[in-house]
């Protein structure tokens, strides 16, 4: 498999088709930066937020764990198998130094520690980007929020993508 990353002004796009494990292989090896591959996420998803709903928060400090992962592949460490991979979770699952509202126009958690599951991406080199909007409390079936308004599913806007991880599917679809 050819993983040589060709430099030309579309190079980025050109990554960003192949597979997450092609993508963090190019990361480890210092042929893409985990910075462009952020930045890249960090702005599709703000471009679409409007129309798809699909985040309940965009996180700006996933642009510095972008860098700390590229400082540590500057370094000839290796930052982990999921190396610079951006993704988004759950606005369910707890993330320091991230509010939790769980879908809910009242529920407001500020966690001191994040979920194990959060703690494993990271200590594996996974960049949060957001948190994905759900149902309320995730008990429902399709995302329609009336705290932040309905998820809408990126392939047809005039429908759901379905709940409760409705934020989910879209911002899957939508990438």
């Amino acid at each position: 498999m050819d993983l040589n990353f060709p430099r030309h002004p579309h190079y980025l796009l050109v990554i960003l088709e192949r597979s997450l494990t092609d993508l963090a292989s190019g990361i480890r090896r210092g042929q893409v930066s985990a910075r462009e591959a952020t930045d890249h996420y960090l702005q599709r998803s703000r471009r679409l937020q409007p129309e798809l709903n699909a985040y309940t928060a965009l996180d700006d400090r996933a642009m510095k764990r972008a860098d700390h992962i590229d400082h540590e592949v500057s370094l000839g460490r290796d930052p982990g198998t999921l190396a610079g991979i951006p993704l988004a979770i759950k606005d369910l699952i707890d993330q320091e130094g991230a509010i939790t509202t769980c879908g809910s126009g009242f529920y407001r958690f500020q966690p001191e520690r994040s979920a194990i599951v959060v703690q494993r991406l990271e200590a594996a080199g996974a960049i949060i980007i957001g948190r994905t909007g759900l149902h309320e409390f995730a008990f429902g079936f399709s995302s329609e929020n009336h705290w932040f308004g309905p998820v809408r599913n990126p392939w047809d806007t005039t429908t759901s993508p379905g709940g409760s991880s409705g934020g989910s599917g879209g911002s899957t679809g939508g990438s």
